[in-house]
């Protein structure tokens, strides 16, 4: 249904409606479990890489609803007083809180799930809604109504610097962050873990406080949902308004300091039958669906259970919730369908099956145009600080409260240093940029006279681990600054900072100008100027641009003819320069080409330029193929094995990233298993260490336990290994001249479609190189084109090779070019000894190399880590 984009008729809407969902299915996502062997590999080929770990790591929570409890939580809902409006299930699932929402109910659905499998059969199911398949730390657009759904369970905390800042495990993070999505006065009614409720920590119960009040909570009995998603956890369905305003409330208040209806976070103490469980249930025993006992939990610890009484479940809680509706204190509701607003981090207005939700808003009027998404900001004339989320300045607490003040000190460089860059890149006059320069060293010595250093920290080694050679650095927290603001990478850049000795400098731009304008094509005389020029203003080839920049009559053809760029089929046309297109994977981008070249002749020249250039094939004669060779599929060594050994019981090779490759099978005939294995090791075994790679050790137990290798039996072994490998070879390319050309070609096709972007005449410009007085290092050609291409491409595409990366090539010492945005091609050559030993030009090259020289020095110590 997917491939095809259509819609779900009755008979399939049906098959969709039974999926409930991985978490009954561990098995098939365990290597270790022969269990659903079978099936595990089918459902390992029909999911992609990323829907199989979103499946994967789904199976601890993707737990469902049935149906007919479903129905009693919008029942509850809507006697609360809701009428319509915005509804949001986090954790949707399949939906099934949509299917049961009331027809009479005007209502607009919206469904967030993690796991794309699972959003695209939701929204097969119900095409009325909007589904975003997404992380919930990554949905930010709030303004609904209601919230009701079956919230995921898990001992988590999910990192969402926006509405986790209390760190919350996943259940309680979910509860957390719907009522911040929600309207004030909007409802949130949630089938969550019995956990929210009895924790022995107040403090998730304090969170939820802080934004909602509780109406009220029903118990339900342990396996409420065992026969809908095989669970047996104990559950609580809970009732929340959203306050108009969130409490401000101590970390841990007094019984006496709240007033007793909120008070619902404290445990009751218990007794030798009944453990500690909420206050909210000891004073109302008839919200307990069942009776309430003390048993083995999951984890076989001593846990409160529920008992079902017998019946009707979804009868008992529609009553039991009708009875908290009914006692409790329930302000308007708003209802209503309007236009949705950010809440949290708002984006755009999510479509269905989008994978993330963009934040990107300028800042608000008012504040500096530099500011991001996240940046950390001092109220003028106050001693409160604000954080930009969404496009809107929200209040921020610094954590800790300690680091009051190093934060409004560290945000003050960091306006120093971010109007002065802002100013150099405006090309303000220079005593403007005096005078920023000049108060950036002002606040920089002012932190650093009262806290030291930016990038000081304290060693700290890894708990258990005191002969840890290399003990990992803690960096201070500034307040929240080092986590929360995005520019906290460029103000520790702002020292050249020695670990060792703990003494920091000063970077290049307390001294010099450090941005600058690329200055402007003064002539443009043949088309591989103009397409420099294009690249260098608007950052990609524009015909209609260079036309206007020409003076004389040319063909967008003509750009193709003399080998300047090419309109690439994979990119719906898009211009690309010759170095760049007629590189990479040519025996791809060629088979493209010939596709387009058949409806579009403009293509052709693309096939005349990339025919020449494809590597020759090589022969049988020049591949070394030993087992374990990636470009060889599973079936190729199954036949290898069954054409070697013959008929092989229960024979099944599986392969997978982590646990690389398994052959499980038994081979009954005698004669080949003497040929191919040994008295001590099977040929099965044989061929399993070849395709691990592994060599083959036999070891004997002596009496005293120890195990000694067997050097005679090895030997042995480790020769029915490279006999393996002498047939594997045979077998390939051997007497079958189907399997010799299908395998050379799958080889060749592998190995040789890679050709290196060779520099030519339209080399790009890199905008953000440094001026070039600040890069006056000589840096060898070999060592400057990798840097080049890495800024000129940036991260669309990398091109890797061997023959580019040889070994002494100067790969290592070129990366800091590429951190530093230093354009190498602008390095004046000259003698090292003629230098001034104070030239500030040389400080990127002294970095650069003083970097390599501490890896190098590190490698020898402790070895590659």
């Amino acid at each position: 249904m997917r491939a095809s984009g259509g819609t779900a008729d009755d008979t399939q809407r049906a098959v969709l409606g039974r999926w409930s969902g991985w978490g009954a299915l561990p098995e098939v996502f365990d290597a270790r479990s022969n269990a659903l062997r079978r099936q595990a590999e089918r459902v390992e080929a029909l999911l992609s890489p990323d829907e199989y770990e979103a499946a994967r790591s789904s199976t601890i929570n993707a737990h469902y609803t049935s149906p007919e409890i479903a129905a009693q939580m919008w029942a509850a809902a809507a006697k609360a007083g809701f009428s319509g409006g915005r509804v949001l299930e986090p954790g949707c699932g399949p939906g099934v809180f949509m299917a049961t929402a009331p027809p009479d109910l005007d209502v607009e659905m919206t469904g967030v799930e993690r796991d794309p499998v699972t959003a695209q059969i939701c929204a097969l199911l119900h095409p009325g809604a909007t589904v975003v398949a997404s992380p919930f730390e990554k949905y930010h657009t709030g303004g609904f109504n209601l919230v009701v759904g079956n919230v995921p369970f898990a001992d988590v905390t999910p990192h969402d610097p926006y509405a986790n800042g209390a760190e919350l495990v996943l259940h309680n993070y979910f509860l957390a962050k719907s009522l911040q999505l929600l309207d004030p006065g909007g409802l949130l009614v949630a089938i969550t873990s019995s956990w929210t409720l009895d924790a022995l920590s107040p403090d998730a119960r304090l969170e939820l406080a802080r934004h909602g009040r509780l109406l009220g909570a029903v118990r339900l009995p342990n396996g409420a949902f065992e026969d809908q998603s095989g669970t047996s956890v104990m559950t609580d369905v809970v009732m929340f308004q959203r306050r108009r305003e969130p409490l401000e409330m101590p970390k841990r208040p007094a019984l006496w300091d709240v007033d007793p209806v909120e008070a619902w976070y404290v445990l009751n103490g218990g007794d030798d039958d009944t453990p500690s469980h909420n206050r909210w249930y000891a004073e109302r025993p008839e919200l307990v669906l069942g009776e309430m006992v003390k048993g083995r939990g999951l984890y076989g610890r001593d846990e409160t259970m529920v008992n079902p009484r017998g019946g009707d479940l979804a009868a008992q809680l529609g009553e039991a919730l009708a009875a908290v509706v009914d006692t409790a204190e329930i302000d308007d509701v708003p209802s209503g369908l309007h236009r949705r607003r950010p809440n949290l981090a708002a984006g755009p207005a999510p479509a269905d099956g989008d994978e993330e939700q963009a934040v990107v808003r300028p800042p608000p009027g008012g504040w500096p145009p530099w500011a991001k998404e996240g940046s950390l900001l001092a109220i003028p004339g106050s001693r409160k600080f604000a954080q930009m989320v969404a496009g809107r300045v929200v209040e921020y607490t610094p954590k800790p409260r300690s680091d009051t003040n190093e934060l409004r000190r560290v945000i003050a460089v960091r306006d120093a240093m971010a109007e002065l860059i802002a100013a150099e890149a405006a090309d303000e006059p220079q005593g403007h940029l005096d005078g920023l320069r000049r108060w950036l060293n002002v606040t920089y010595d002012t932190y650093a006279q009262g806290y030291g250093p930016l990038n000081r920290g304290t060693a700290d080694r890894p708990a258990g681990d005191d002969d840890a050679p290399t003990p990992r650095r803690r960096l201070p927290k500034m307040g929240g600054f080092a986590v929360m603001d995005p520019d906290y990478p460029a103000v520790l850049a702002l020292e050249v900072f020695d670990p060792e000795t703990g003494r920091a400098a000063k970077s290049e731009i307390f001294r010099q100008r450090v941005v600058r304008r690329p200055p402007a094509a003064t002539s443009i005389e043949t088309l591989s100027d103009a397409v420099v020029a294009s690249v260098a203003a608007l950052g990609r080839i524009d015909v209609a641009w260079m036309a206007e920049a020409t003076d004389w009559e040319w063909e967008p053809a003509d750009l193709a003819t003399d080998n300047v760029a090419y309109r690439d089929p994979a990119q719906a046309g898009a211009w690309e320069p010759a170095p760049l297109y007629l590189s990479g994977n040519v025996r791809e981008k060629l088979d493209e080409a010939r596709a387009a070249a058949e409806h579009d002749p403009a293509y052709e020249a693309n096939v005349a330029a990339l025919e020449p250039i494809i590597p020759t094939d090589v022969g049988a004669e020049d591949i070394t193929l030993r087992l374990g060779a990636t470009w060889l599929s599973i079936d190729d060594i199954e036949e290898f094995i069954c054409d070697t050994l013959g008929p092989v019981e229960d024979l099944v090779v599986t392969y997978s990233p982590a646990g690389g490759w398994n052959v499980e099978g038994v081979n009954w005939t005698r004669a080949t298993e003497a040929q191919w294995g040994t008295d001590r090791i099977s040929a099965i075994s044989v061929v399993e260490h070849g395709l691990r790679g592994r060599p083959i050790v036999i070891t004997d137990r002596l009496a005293d336990d120890r195990r000694v290798v067997n050097e005679v039996a090895t030997a042995a072994a480790n020769e029915k290994l490279e006999a393996w490998q002498a047939e594997l070879h045979r077998w390939a390319f051997g007497d079958d001249p189907e399997r010799r050309t299908r395998l050379l070609r799958a080889y060749n096709d592998t190995f040789r479609s890679w050709v290196a972007p060779q520099p030519g005449p339209t080399a790009l410009p890199d905008s953000r190189s440094a001026p070039p007085e600040s890069s006056r290092a000589c840096w060898r050609p070999r060592r400057v084109e990798p840097g080049r291409s890495r800024l000129r491409r940036g991260r669309r595409r990398r091109l890797r090779h061997p023959d580019d990366h040889r070994r002494g090539c100067g790969r290592r010492a070129g990366r800091p070019l590429r951190r530093l945005h230093v354009d190498p091609a602008r390095c004046r050559h000259r003698r090292r000894g003629r230098q001034p030993a104070g030239d500030p030009g040389r400080q990127p090259l002294r970095t650069a190399r003083r970097r390599v020289r501490h890896h190098r020095l590190h490698r020898r110590r402790f070895g590659r880590t």
